[in-house]
């Protein structure tokens, strides 16, 4: 039925040539959109959002605006439903209810600053953050909103979304031995048992989301978040925002566009952290929201995980890999530790292969000393003979040398 929509929450269905009848509009081209605001995350009311949700109805009011969006979980995507929207923390008003795709629509806005607050909400189990945003609303404009809420709240989340190009991520963390970790990668990549890279890809209506889990059993010491724009370029220009949520508690919400810094820059200094021991107050952590004129210093020593630990045959022998790294730049030099000590072959063998070729050969008796590397991204297998005096090994990691 071309001409009719059905109202939600309901059986009926609505004819639109009725509709316009009655608003006094005739015709098919009343029912037409006009063009596209050049926001991205807004269109006209009327204009079918990328998505194909339906617009606005075109008999309303000019003047005023809607905010239109979904509510999803932050890592899997899957959508909330039955979530309330609320103006305002503690508020009794309820603004929308997500559908079953988690869908969500307010009509009938004023142009100005509009409030969102997403309160905590338990859907199959799991429990999601809440969240509170301003929203300017346009006159005869939808704006939209989607909200990705972390499924945890026991945990720090730094949520990320933008809409052009590729952001790549990297966290200067402490380790429990008292040096430093820098850690980059894909969704999956961890390090020790508090960080997690838990989701970085497409998101909602051609966004891009990355998720990253900062545990609360995390070392003592400080963290540092950053971002930087894959292939060059300005990160103001990707639309890019980022979420902080401080266990069950959104922090805050801040805008790449909006940071204080080079406008060109392709560095953005987004979060820090300062966890401290009980005794001396916990974790203290805040957005920072800050474009930089040079990439980050690089923690020292610089250590990338590459394997968890290596599990060989009876005989003692097994191959691991291949492990994707990346070498930054101003990197000279890199060295295979085992146990967080520098590899020795003691009554064993081990072959090594870097990009599909295998050239380096340990034997019995031999240090495994630093090893000349060119930045950029490598690969990396083990092949190892123990000649049956142990059955596992690990953890394995690279120490970088500047």
């Amino acid at each position: 039925m071309a001409d009719s929509q059905r109202m939600p929450g309901s059986g009926h269905q609505i004819d639109r040539r009725l509709l316009l009848k009655r608003a006094g509009l005739a015709g098919a081209a009343a029912w037409a959109a006009p063009a596209l605001t050049t926001t991205s995350a807004a269109y006209a009311v009327g204009s079918p959002p990328p998505d194909g949700t339906p617009g606005g109805d075109p008999g309303g009011d000019p003047t005023k605006g809607s905010i239109v969006g979904r509510i999803v979980d932050a890592v899997t995507l899957a959508p909330l439903t039955g979530v309330q929207i609320l103006p305002s923390r503690g508020s009794t008003t309820v603004l929308a209810t997500t559908d079953t795709e988690g869908r969500y629509r307010i009509d009938g806005l004023a142009p100005g600053t509009s409030a969102l607050f997403v309160p905590l909400v338990t859907r199959n189990g799991t429990s999601y953050n809440n969240r509170f945003v301003e929203v300017t609303v346009l006159g005869g404009v939808e704006t939209r909103v989607n909200h990705y809420l972390p499924p945890n709240l026991s945990d720090h989340f730094v949520v990320v979304t933008w809409r052009e190009g590729d952001l790549d991520f990297f966290f200067d963390v402490p380790t429990r031995d008292g040096s430093r970790q820098l850690v980059q990668g894909p969704a999956g990549t961890t390090y020790d048992t508090y960080v997690r890279f838990a989701a970085k890809g497409p998101g909602l209506d051609g966004e891009q989301i990355a998720v990253i889990r900062l545990g609360l059993d995390n070392a003592f010491g400080e963290y540092q978040l950053y971002a930087r724009r894959a292939g060059g370029g300005a990160v103001a220009t990707t639309g890019a925002t980022v979420d902080l949520y401080v266990s069950f508690i959104h922090l805050g919400r801040r805008e790449a566009a909006q940071a204080a810094g080079p406008a060109d820059s392709a560095y953005w200094d987004l979060a820090r952290a300062t966890h401290r021991s009980s005794g001396g107050g916990g974790t203290a952590i805040s957005l920072v929201n800050a474009l930089l004129a040079a990439p980050p210093p690089a923690p020292l020593p610089l250590r990338v995980l590459l394997f968890d630990s290596v599990t060989l045959s009876p005989a003692g022998t097994g191959s691991v890999g291949p492990a994707a790294f990346t070498v930054p730049l101003g990197v000279s030099s890199a060295q295979l530790l085992r146990d967080g000590v520098p590899m020795n072959v003691i009554g064993s063998r081990v072959d090594v292969t870097i990009d599909g070729v295998t050239t380096l050969h340990f034997g019995h008796g031999v240090g495994i000393g630093p090893r000349t590397v060119s930045p950029g991204e490598h690969s990396i297998s083990l092949r190892f003979d123990t000649a049956g005096r142990t059955s596992s090994l690990g953890p394995i990691s690279l120490l970088f040398t500047y």
